[in-house]
């Protein structure tokens, strides 16, 4: 028989249970103070990027997804700050215990099993004896989950030994999948799939970073996003793969500063279905989208025919495509008939914002809108397409002429004196762009960085 507990005991204990909370709270406070833990200031710049740009948004998110079940609980309590660093080298001949390069983990799979509700936690990854194959027991070579996740202000990092590159080869039918928070991956190189698999997928997760890496050459897409929020995809190389970059039912993410290129159907996708979710609130910028679009037969989304750079799929709103170049995307071939090979595609989607980009030399549309209410296109450059629109006209600040690449398909830097110098948005950012900058953006995947064309008065020919 269970003995009942008076009304003035459960009081009580309740009080109990809420002092020892407070006072867990209070030391950790305490401990953040002294040690000073944070992201580091480009990261949490990407934070408040995203919140500025949320509160911006009358529909910050899909409610849809708002009642999807999330795999990810944290609990800050269980969470040991470590502040380690665990080593991998498949070329170790210590003990093997990830202590130092010297005693190394010979594999990842064992890192990740030794990283367990902890966070500030590094695992550092070195050439070794070249490329990694590892098989983890199921369908996704690796899988890093809630529990390799860090906390706010305390994430948990995958990186490369300084000067190294290690390369991983999935044994397994789909590479990574990550479902998890706090989690920065960097510096590693994905190439190749055993089956039809995606090379990474981030999946049910908010607040990952994930940096300069190199994809390439999976069965599928290179780098998923799927129910996920609040991530910076920033920096990579994606090629030779199904589509570079696909989105489906995420929101509030941003993916800038990556190179596209060569995929087999599109280079950056946003996705997502009634049932499931829509991609909203991201923001797709200072991006390089060139050459997709397989030369064959094309490939398929959900009855529309694929090949485009950038595709903004049915209920896709409200996402900001600032400031990419979007250069040579060709047309396939679908039984026997040419497809797309558009820049930028928007299908159904509404209230969508292009501008400061350059979109040329595709091969049939430069920008193709397909039923986009609300969808603004301004302050960019759109030339030498077969067609530079369709069912889209170009407002206030858009020019249509030759940027004059310094090597087109090659490097995307223009030329000092081209008219897409100083022509951007006056109200968007341009002071890491280095002087003479004109006090405004350029247009273009380098506006607003230390990699921008200085003004000059003088125009080329």
């Amino acid at each position: 028989m269970v003995k009942k507990r008076s009304y003035t005991q459960a009081i009580a204990i309740s009080i109990f249970f809420m002092l020892i909370s407070l006072a867990i709270f209070s030391i950790k406070l305490d401990y953040d103070k002294k040690n000073n833990l944070r992201f580091s200031p480009e990261i949490e710049d990407d934070l408040d990027k995203i919140v500025q740009f949320n509160n911006n948004q009358e529909n910050p998110m899909i409610s849809s997804l708002s009642n999807e079940p999330s795999v990810i609980l944290e609990y800050p309590g269980k969470h040991d700050i470590t502040n380690r660093i665990i080593y991998v080298d498949n070329s170790a001949t210590g003990n093997n215990d990830g202590s130092s390069w010297e005693n190394a983990y010979p594999t990842l799979y064992a890192a990740l099993e030794d990283l367990s509700d902890e966070a500030d936690t590094t695992i550092k990854i070195a050439e070794g004896n070249g490329v990694y194959y590892e098989e983890y027991p199921n369908s996704y070579t690796y899988h890093i989950g809630s529990d390799d996740s860090g906390i706010l202000n305390h994430p948990n990092i995958i990186e490369s030994k300084e000067g190294d590159n290690p390369v991983f080869y999935p044994v397994n039918i789909n590479g990574f999948l990550l479902q998890g928070e706090y989690i920065i991956i960097r510096g590693l190189t994905f190439t190749g799939s055993n089956g039809n698999g995606n090379a990474f997928n981030i999946q049910d997760s908010n607040n990952i970073v994930f940096e300069n890496n190199t994809i390439s050459n999976p069965q599928s897409n290179g780098l998923t996003l799927g129910w996920t929020s609040e991530t910076t995809i920033r920096n990579n190389q994606i090629f030779q793969s199904l589509s570079g970059i696909y989105l489906f039912a995420s929101h509030n993410n941003i993916i800038e500063k990556n190179k596209v290129y060569k995929n087999g159907c599109v280079g950056v996708v946003l996705s997502g279905s009634e049932s499931a979710g829509y991609s909203t609130n991201n923001i797709i910028k200072n991006n390089l989208v060139f050459e997709n679009g397989y030369p064959g037969e094309g490939c398929y989304y959900e009855g529309e025919l694929g090949g485009a750079g950038i595709r903004i799929e049915i209920g896709s709103d409200n996402n900001v495509i600032e400031s990419n170049t979007v250069d040579s995307n060709k047309k396939g071939f679908y039984q026997g008939q040419e497809v797309n090979g558009r820049g930028i595609l928007i299908l159904q989607s509404m209230n969508n914002l292009l501008k400061n980009n350059i979109v040329t030399n595709n091969e049939l549309t430069g920008i193709y809108l397909y039923d986009g209410v609300g969808t603004q296109l301004i302050y960019s450059d759109v030339w030498n397409n077969p067609s530079n629109y369709y069912n889209i006209s170009p407002g206030i600040g858009s020019i249509s002429a030759d940027p004059k690449y310094i090597e087109r398909l090659i490097n995307y830097h223009v030329r000092i004196g081209s008219l897409t110098i100083d022509k951007g948005d006056p109200s968007s950012p341009y002071q890491n762009e280095p002087r003479p900058n004109g006090n405004r953006i350029n247009m273009g995947s380098y506006g607003n960085t230390k990699e921008a064309t200085i003004s000059s008065t003088k125009q080329i020919d």
